[in-house]
């Protein structure tokens, strides 16, 4: 037992365990339980006998040379299951993987498993999009793409990138397309790909400089539509469909000629947005930083919010709904109105300011509140009309116009 904790002693001076497993071998090579004599029966000590009685003579002491035998016997265990059980989680990833790649190609993202490019060609962050292009015109060239499109319940889902979107309705059958890319890498594809119903624009953003489309689409044949753009802009026009969502990141929107149950603009970035010619149920179109433009629009409720931008809104002749309920906001830039004086509809106009003026000068109204930062008018006839427009406005250091 002695030589034992020497040898202990001398393994922890030449630093071939550590003082936590130095310890715990001079433990285990004290005195251990006897293990050739019988276990004599249990009697409760007295009060003079102690707990620290030495152990029986013949027991068995376990030894540093017992301890490196079962660690070297765990060693290879240990080693042997690494063994085996590495093929089996490697194919157990590489079954999640390719799983979760045919769910998105199903769902039409896009993606692609990193594994099959090296990872030099891989940047980490896609690039920041560059400016905007003036307004989207292609002349010739772009890889074509022709499907006729059957009748029901379809989807077009379209991302541009750094390049324009051109999204045009018409009186046909057919999806014609043409997609300008440029590609990072040699081998890199953008394709228009279906599943069902569902048609999209296929590729993967870290792979393309640019990628823009032009498609003449049947302008009844798609219930759903996403059209979204990182840089360059968008454009869409033309189209009757159940709903309608617009996406834009530092690109101008162009939204014309569009029937839809709801319609959803969104932008960021600064850039303009111009609506015009919209009939819908509901609407909300938001710009963040940059400028609204709204006109000839029949949407029963709608909604219209800038954070850092002019907002000019002219309303059509209210005539597809019996009520509407409009939402106007603004920011630190002017927000105008100009409301039809001989319209269908009667109004309901509630007008605020917190820190900008109000003004409201719109012919047969009756003022039930006037100030210089908030205003109440209506109709003469709200109360009976069979059309009936309730609007609010409300900027925060702005000017207010309805006219």
């Amino acid at each position: 037992m002695v030589n034992d904790k020497m040898k202990i002693l001398k393994m922890l001076e030449e630093n071939k365990i550590t003082p936590v497993e130095a310890e715990r071998l001079m433990k285990a090579a004290g005195p251990a339980y006897v293990e050739q004599s019988p276990v004599p029966p249990y009697s409760p000590p007295s009060s003079s006998q102690s707990y620290d009685e030495p152990p029986h003579p013949n027991a068995r002491q376990t030894t540093a040379a017992d301890l490196a035998g079962y660690a070297e016997s765990f060693g290879r265990k240990l080693d042997a299951f690494t063994r085996d059980i590495e093929p089996k989680a490697r194919e157990f990833a590489d079954r999640v993987s390719g799983g979760v790649s045919r769910a998105v190609d199903r769902l039409g993202i896009g993606y692609k498993d990193p594994r099959e490019r090296p990872a030099a060609t891989r940047p980490a962050t896609p690039p920041r999009p560059s400016a905007p292009t003036p307004r989207p015109v292609y002349s010739s060239g772009g890889q074509p793409y022709e499907r006729k499109i059957a009748p029901g319940a379809n989807e077009l889902v379209v991302r541009g990138y750094n390049a324009p979107v051109v999204i045009k309705g018409y009186n046909g059958d057919r999806l014609t397309a043409r997609i300008f890319a440029s590609p990072r890498r040699a081998g890199a594809k953008a394709a228009i790909l279906s599943v069902g119903g569902k048609y999209y624009l296929d590729y993967n953003e870290v792979d393309f400089l640019s990628v823009g489309l032009e498609a003449f689409v049947p302008e009844n044949a798609f219930a759903y539509v996403n059209v979204s753009a990182a840089g360059g802009s968008l454009s869409v026009s033309t189209l009757n469909t159940r709903a309608i969502r617009v996406f834009a990141d530092n690109a101008p929107v162009e939204l014309s000629g569009v029937e839809a149950r709801e319609i959803t603009v969104e932008a960021e970035g600064g850039k303009p947005t111009s609506i015009s010619g919209l009939a819908a149920d509901s609407a909300r179109v938001e710009n963040f930083a940059g400028d609204i433009n709204v006109s000839g629009v029949d949407v029963s409720k709608f909604r219209a919010v800038t954070g850092n931008g002019a907002m000019t809104v002219t309303a059509s002749d209210f005539s597809r709904f019996a009520d509407y309920y409009w939402n106007l906001e603004g920011g630190s830039k002017k927000l105008s109105l100009l409301l039809p004086a001989a319209g269908r509809a009667s109004y309901h106009v509630k007008a605020k300011s917190a820190l900008g003026s109000v003004d409201i000068s719109l012919p047969g109204l009756t003022f039930r509140q006037r100030t210089r930062n908030v205003a109440e008018a209506f109709s003469r006839d709200f109360e009976t009309a069979l059309k009936k427009a309730r609007i609010e406005l409300e900027t925060s250091d702005a000017q207010c116009v309805v006219y």
